[in-house]
C-alpha cells in the first residue's frame, strides 16, 4: 500500500507558504468568485501558475526535499534565483543583467517589497512574466507583441532573447516615434454593417445568468454572437443561447477574455469566417446593459475609423500617483489623437486605455497578420493586472504603434477613471449604455456613491432591471465585500475595522443583551449555517418579536422574514449585534467556528458538531422550547410578567432635535389636546434619555426613528445603536413603541428616487446605509402613524402584519395656523411650496408653462426660495429669490400671496410625502395648484379646495386660465382655509392619536 501524496495546495499551506491576504489583495478575481484565498488558489490559482506568497523563490530556496522539488516544477524555478542573477549579470553590473536599470524599475514599481526582493530578481524572476519593463527604452510587452512569434515567448525573458538575439538583428524595442495614426485607415462603415461578436463569459457557479442573457439577446440584435465561458458549464446552461448566439462554448482555459477571444478567433470559429465580417465586436459579461446598443453602433458606424472602443482611460490604478492626470479634469479625444498619444509613449508605464470590454475592430485589423499572430498568442498569466498590462493595455498601445486610427463612443478622457467612479453615472445619464459590475462589486477607488445605481437605473429605464443586477452581485460577490463597499460613506476615508479580540471582550462586557437576540454564525469553512441554526431560522423567521442576526462569512444566506439583519461577522457592525444576542447558534463551540470570544455567563451558545453518524439535534420546535427555558426575562418571550411600576398613560415623545422639524412640530401640535385627554406627555431629545426612564411609561413614540444624517458615519452608527438600545428598553419590559414617520425612507427602492438621492450622487452610500438603518429599527416598533395613505400602503409592504399602521393627517401649531392680515397689493403674487425651497427637478415640472404664463400677464410676480438658478430660465422682472426664512416670517409671507404651486415629479416617493406647504397656503387662505399625486389629492378637492394638474403639459393652461380670474382665487382660497384646516385640527388629529394609543395598550404583547 502506497503512502498517500499529499496535495500540493495543502502541502503548500502545511508549510506555511500561503499568504492569504497577499494573494487575495493581488487578484481581484478572488472577491468575485465568492470563495476564500485558500480555496481560490487550490482551485484556480496553483494551475494558472500563481505563486501563493511574494517571497516564493527566496523561501523555496530553504526548502528541502519533495517539497523543494515539486514547487520547482510547478513554478519553473529548477535554479535558484540568486545563481541565475548572478550568471546573468557578469555581462552587467552587480545590479543586474545588462540592460536592466535599477533606478528605473524602481520609480516604475514602487510596490515591490523589496525587503525580499532585489530590484533584477524581481525583474528577472517575475517582472518580464507580468510585462514591467526593465529600462525606459525596452518594452516587454511591445517586444513580444512584435517579435515574439520568432521565439519561445512564453518562456524566454525577452530582455535576454534581446540582448543574445535581437540586437543583432536590429529588433525594435519600443513602438516607431512620433506616433502617428494613418488616416487611410479611418473609414466609417456601410448602412447595414455586418458584424460578429466574441463574447466572453465567465461565472464561479458556470450558470448563464439572467444579466448576462439579456445582454446578449440585445448584441444578437446588432451581430451574429459567439460565445465562449472561462470555465464549465452543463449543456442545459449553454442550451439557453438556442436561437440567440450562432455558436457557445464553455471550457475552462485560465487565460480570461482575451484567451477566450483568442479560442472563438484562433480554434472555434476561425479568422477565414471573421474576415467576412465589415466589424467584429469583443465583449464580456463584466457589463450590464442599461441602454439598447442602437444609438451607440448607428452613431459610430458613421465614425470614420479603423477600431473603436466604448470609452478611453488614463491611469492604471497602480501607476495613478506616479503618473498623474495630463489635464485638471478631462482631455478630449481629438487632443489625444492630435499629439498626447505620442507623449504618453515617455511614461515609466503606459497606461493609455481604450476598454476592452467593449472593443469593435474593422476588416483591415482583422485581416491584419500581426494582429492576429498577438490574439492567438494569449496565453494564461497569474493574475487580473497581468491581463490588464500585457493584452488590455498592451493591445491599445499595439493597434495605435500600428498605426490605425482609433475612436470612442465617449469624447473625451476624465481624470477620474469614467467607468470605477461616480463619472459613471454622469455618462449613463448621457445615455452610455453599460453599467461596469466592478464598480459595485469591488469599488475599486473607495468612492461614496456605489448604491446610486438603485437609483438611478430605474429613472433611466434601464433595460437590465435592478432586481436582476441586484440578484446578480449577491450571487457572485461575497457579501462581506458588497456591505464594505458601500460602507465607503466619506471621501478618502476607508470603512470601520472590526475590533480586536481584547477590544471586542470589552464590548461585549458593556453591551446590554436581549433574550430575543438570536444570533447565526456561518460556518468558518464553507460559509454556510448548521443544519440545526438553519432549521431554527427557518422556523422563526417570520416571528416578529425575535430578533435574527445573520452573521455571514464570504457567503449570501438569503432568508425571507421579519426583523432580520444579516452582517459579516468580521465586521464592526456584526460584532455590535453578536454582542446583543444571548442566543448563538455556530457549528462549534471553539473560537474559530465563533469567531469572537463570547463571554459565556452572556450568551448561551448552542453549538453542532458535525460527525458521521452523530444523532441530530431535536426538531426546531422542541429546540425553541429548550431556549425558551433558559431565558432570563423578557416581555417578548413566554411568561413574562410585566412591572406595575409603569405610569398609566403616560407616553413619552422623543425626537431629534438636528432633524424632522416639521414631523416634530406635527406631534407637539398635538400634545394639549392628549394631555386634554387625560395622557402624561413628556418630550425628550433622544440622544439625551436615559433607558431607565422609558421603563416607566406606557408608550414611548419616537417622532421620526431614522438613523441620523448630519453626522460622520461612526457617531451615526453609534447613534443608530443607541435607538435600538431605547427601543429594546421599552420593549423588554412591555411599554409600547409607535413611531410616527412622514416618508418612506426606510422602503430604499422609493427613496432612492427622492430628490435627497437623485441629486446627490456622492451621498449615496450614506443614504442607502440611512435607509436599511431606519427599517431595521421600524421592525422593532408596535405600530406606525403615517400622514398620507399611500405612504400607509407603501410601509405595509415592509413591515410585520402584527404592526399596525395608522393614517393620521397632519397638523401645524396654533401660531402657525392664526390668519394674518393679508396687505393691500394690486399684482398677482405667487410662490412655489408654501414659500420654502424645491427641488430643481420638482420645479422643472412646472417651468416651461410657469415662463409661458408670466409672459401672458404681465401683473403676476413669481416669489421663489433658494432657487436663483432655476430662475435664470423665467423673466427676471417677474421673479422675486429669498434665502430661506423662519417659520414665522414664512406665514407673513404666505398672507401677501395669491396662489401657491406645488410642482412635483411623478415619484413614488413624491406621492407619499405630505403635501404640508398645501396646509401652510390654506391656513392663510392661499390656493394651491398642484401636480395630480396622491398625496395631493388627500388634500385638495380639484376646483372645490385647490387645483390639480394631471399632466406637466398642462401647466401653462391651467396658470393662465386662473391668473385670468383672481376672484376665482380668492373663493377656492377660502373654501381651502375651511376645509383643509379642519380636516388638519390638532385637536382633532390629537383625539385620534389617544384613541390610537388606547387600543394598542389593550393589546397583548406576550408570545407564546
Amino acid at each position: 500500500m502506497t503512502d498517500r501524496v499529499t496535495p500540493l495546495p495543502e502541502a503548500i499551506a502545511q508549510a506555511g507558504l500561503f499568504d492569504a491576504r497577499w494573494y487575495a489583495a493581488g487578484h481581484p478575481d478572488v472577491t468575485l468568485t465568492g470563495l476564500a484565498p485558500e480555496a481560490h488558489f487550490a482551485r484556480f490559482g496553483l494551475p494558472l501558475g500563481r505563486w501563493p506568497c511574494p517571497d516564493l523563490p527566496t523561501r523555496l530556496a530553504g526548502l528541502d526535499g519533495d517539497l523543494h522539488a515539486r514547487l520547482a516544477k510547478a513554478y519553473g524555478l529548477d535554479t535558484p534565483p540568486a545563481a541565475t542573477l548572478r550568471d546573468e549579470s557578469k555581462q552587467g553590473s552587480q545590479q543586474g543583467p545588462a540592460g536592466f536599470d535599477t533606478a528605473f524599475y524602481l520609480q516604475a514599481n514602487p510596490h515591490i517589497d523589496h525587503r525580499n526582493w532585489r530590484p533584477c530578481d524581481h525583474f528577472m524572476q517575475v517582472g518580464w512574466k507580468d510585462g514591467r519593463r526593465p529600462n525606459p527604452d525596452f518594452d516587454v510587452v511591445w517586444y513580444e507583441q512584435t517579435h515574439g512569434h520568432t521565439y519561445d515567448a512564453a518562456t524566454v525573458n525577452p530582455l535576454l532573447h534581446y540582448r543574445k538575439t535581437g540586437a543583432a538583428l536590429g529588433l525594435a524595442t519600443m513602438p516607431p516615434r512620433p506616433v502617428r495614426l494613418d488616416p487611410a485607415t479611418a473609414r466609417p462603415l456601410p448602412p447595414t454593417p455586418r458584424r460578429a461578436c466574441l463574447f466572453a463569459g465567465w461565472d464561479p457557479a458556470g450558470r448563464i445568468d439572467a444579466t448576462v442573457l439579456r445582454y446578449l439577446t440585445e448584441l444578437a440584435r446588432h451581430a451574429d454572437v459567439f460565445y465562449l465561458a472561462d470555465c464549465d458549464m452543463i449543456p442545459a446552461e449553454l442550451a439557453q443561447l438556442d436561437g440567440i448566439v450562432q455558436g457557445a462554448w464553455a471550457r475552462r482555459h485560465g487565460a480570461y477574455d482575451m484567451g477566450s477571444y483568442s479560442l472563438l478567433a484562433r480554434d472555434l470559429i476561425g479568422w477565414d469566417r471573421l474576415s467576412t465580417y465589415d466589424e467584429v465586436l469583443l465583449v464580456n459579461d463584466s457589463c450590464y446593459l442599461v441602454q439598447p446598443l442602437d444609438a451607440t453602433l448607428a452613431m459610430m458606424r458613421d465614425r470614420p475609423c479603423a477600431w473603436w472602443g466604448m470609452q478611453a482611460t488614463k491611469g492604471m490604478a497602480g501607476a495613478r500617483a506616479l503618473q498623474p492626470f495630463p489635464a485638471s479634469e478631462r482631455l478630449s479625444m481629438a487632443e489625444i489623437r492630435g499629439g498626447l498619444i505620442d507623449h504618453f509613449e515617455d511614461d515609466p508605464t503606459y497606461d493609455f486605455h481604450i476598454g476592452s470590454y467593449f472593443l469593435a475592430l474593422r476588416r483591415d485589423i482583422i485581416a491584419d497578420p500581426r494582429f492576429r499572430r498577438v490574439l492567438d498568442a494569449v496565453r494564461p498569466v497569474r493574475n487580473k493586472r497581468v491581463i490588464v498590462r500585457r493584452y488590455e493595455v498592451g493591445l491599445t498601445r499595439f493597434l495605435i504603434g500600428l498605426g490605425y486610427a482609433f475612436d470612442t463612443a465617449v469624447d473625451h478622457v476624465t481624470r477620474d477613471h469614467p467607468v470605477y467612479s461616480a463619472v459613471a453615472f454622469d455618462l449613463l445619464e448621457n445615455g452610455f449604455p453599460l453599467l461596469k459590475r466592478f464598480l459595485m462589486a469591488a469599488n475599486p477607488f473607495g468612492i461614496t456613491a456605489t448604491a446610486y445605481w438603485e437609483a438611478q437605473l430605474p429613472r433611466l429605464g434601464s433595460v437590465t432591471p435592478v432586481a436582476e443586477i441586484a440578484a446578480h452581485l449577491m450571487r457572485v460577490v461575497p457579501p462581506e465585500t458588497l456591505v464594505l463597499n458601500r460602507q465607503i460613506m466619506e471621501h478618502g476615508a476607508a470603512p470601520r475595522l472590526p475590533l480586536s479580540e481584547a477590544d471586542f471582550v470589552a464590548l461585549d462586557a458593556g453591551t446590554p443583551t436581549y433574550d430575543h437576540y438570536w444570533a447565526f454564525v456561518a460556518a468558518a469553512g464553507d460559509g454556510r449555517l448548521t443544519d440545526d441554526a438553519a432549521r431554527v431560522l427557518a422556523a422563526v423567521a417570520d416571528d416578529p418579536q425575535r430578533v435574527k442576526v445573520i452573521l455571514t462569512r464570504g457567503r449570501a444566506i438569503p432568508q425571507d422574514g421579519h426583523a432580520i439583519v444579516s452582517l459579516p461577522l468580521r465586521s464592526l457592525a456584526g460584532q455590535q449585534m453578536l454582542a446583543r444576542c444571548r442566543t448563538v447558534f455556530v457549528r462549534g463551540a471553539n473560537g474559530a467556528d465563533l469567531g469572537w470570544p463570547l463571554d459565556p455567563g452572556l450568551h448561551d451558545v448552542i453549538a453542532q458538531v458535525p460527525r458521521p453518524g452523530a444523532p441530530s439535534r431535536p426538531a426546531p420546535r422542541t429546540l425553541l422550547a429548550e431556549i425558551a427555558a433558559r431565558a432570563t426575562g423578557s416581555a417578548l418571550l413566554a411568561g413574562y410578567v410585566r412591572p406595575d411600576t409603569k405610569t398609566p398613560r403616560s407616553v413619552v415623545f422623543l425626537y431629534d432635535p438636528r432633524a424632522m422639524a416639521r414631523n416634530r412640530a406635527r406631534l407637539f401640535a398635538r400634545l394639549d389636546g392628549l394631555q386634554r385627554r387625560g395622557w402624561t406627555c413628556v418630550a425628550m431629545d433622544i440622544d439625551h434619555v436615559a433607558r431607565d426612564v422609558l421603563t416607566r411609561v406606557e408608550a414611548v413614540c419616537f417622532i421620526g426613528l431614522s438613523a441620523p444624517l448630519d453626522r460622520p458615519p461612526a457617531e451615526a452608527a453609534a447613534a443608530t445603536l443607541h435607538r435600538r438600545d431605547l427601543i429594546e428598553a421599552v420593549r423588554g419590559t412591555g411599554g409600547l413603541v409607535v413611531c410616527d414617520i412622514d416618508s418612506p425612507v426606510a422602503v430604499w427602492p422609493v427613496f432612492a428616487g427622492s430628490p435627497q438621492v437623485q441629486d446627490d450622487p456622492l451621498r449615496a452610500n450614506a443614504l442607502a446605509w440611512h435607509s436599511a438603518e431606519t427599517a431595521a429599527l421600524l421592525d422593532l416598533t408596535d405600530a406606525v402613524t403615517v400622514a398620507t395613505p399611500e405612504l400607509a400602503r407603501i410601509m405595509a409592504g415592509l413591515l410585520h402584519p402584527s404592526q399596525s399602521i395608522h393614517v393620521l393627517p397632519g397638523s401645524l401649531p396654533a401660531d402657525a395656523m392664526t390668519v394674518r392680515p393679508r396687505p393691500a397689493r394690486s399684482r398677482l403674487h405667487l410662490c412655489c411650496a408654501a414659500g420654502t425651497a424645491l427641488a430643481a427637478r420638482d420645479l422643472a415640472v412646472c417651468l416651461p408653462g410657469l415662463g409661458a404664463a408670466l409672459a401672458d400677464h404681465p401683473d403676476a410676480v413669481l416669489h421663489l426660495v433658494d432657487a436663483k438658478e432655476t430662475a435664470l430660465d423665467l423673466p427676471a422682472d417677474r421673479v422675486r429669490c429669498y434665502r430661506p426664512m423662519p417659520d414665522r416670517a414664512r406665514q407673513t409671507f404666505l398672507a401677501g400671496m395669491d396662489l401657491n404651486l406645488m410642482p412635483l415629479e411623478a415619484t413614488a416617493y413624491n406621492a407619499a410625502c405630505p403635501a404640508t406647504p398645501i396646509l401652510e397656503a390654506a391656513c392663510q387662505g392661499v390656493p394651491t395648484l398642484g401636480t395630480d399625486l396622491s398625496a395631493l389629492r388627500v388634500m385638495i378637492d380639484d376646483g372645490v379646495t385647490g387645483y390639480l394638474v394631471p399632466d406637466p403639459q398642462d401647466w401653462a393652461d391651467r396658470l393662465r386660465d386662473l391668473l385670468r380670474d383672481p376672484a376665482a382665487l380668492r373663493r377656492i382660497g377660502a373654501a381651502a382655509q375651511q376645509a383643509i384646516t379642519a380636516a388638519h385640527d390638532p385637536d382633532r388629529t390629537a383625539a385620534q392619536l389617544s384613541d390610537i394609543f388606547d387600543a394598542l395598550l389593550k393589546e397583548t404583547r406576550n408570545v407564546g
